[in-house]
């Protein structure tokens, strides 16, 4: 036989070894698994007084001080402002790569480029403020 022949076979045979030792111990985790008993339902709950983040959920918008809530307004202005500007720039900078690293001129090729990009970016955009409002609700 040659070397390779060898190689392929012993490569195999280790290989079939392997994967019969993972079987083996699967079959015995199942097996295992299945005599236990599950465990109570009830004895799983997470107590809540253990956990602080829990108890930011009773914090109340009255309760903010001025700083907070200009800080809360600051924050909420960026998060609607940003990632429209953050698609912009991606739409430029995208539309650059697709019209073949050309500059904006006003050809059919160029201007369908940066056009393609931009409507690109704006799907990817909606799937996002999609999936977010989906995880709200």
């Amino acid at each position: 036989m040659s070397r390779f022949t060898q190689c392929t076979a012993a490569q195999a045979a280790r290989l079939w070894l392997a994967w019969s030792t993972h079987r083996q111990a699967i079959a015995e985790a199942k097996a295992r698994g299945a005599a236990t008993k599950p465990p109570d339902p009830a004895s799983q709950t997470v107590d809540a007084t253990l956990l602080p983040v829990f108890q930011l959920a009773d914090l109340e918008s009255e309760s903010l001080t001025r700083d907070e809530r200009i800080k809360s307004a600051f924050s909420q202005c960026i998060g609607t402002v940003a990632p429209f500007v953050l698609a912009l720039i991606l739409s430029v900078s995208n539309g650059y790569f697709f019209a073949g690293f050309h500059d904006f001129a006003w050809n059919i090729p160029t201007v369908l480029a940066y056009v393609g990009v931009t409507v690109l970016e704006l799907i990817s955009l909606a799937a996002i403020f999609t999936a977010h409002r989906a995880l709200i609700e």
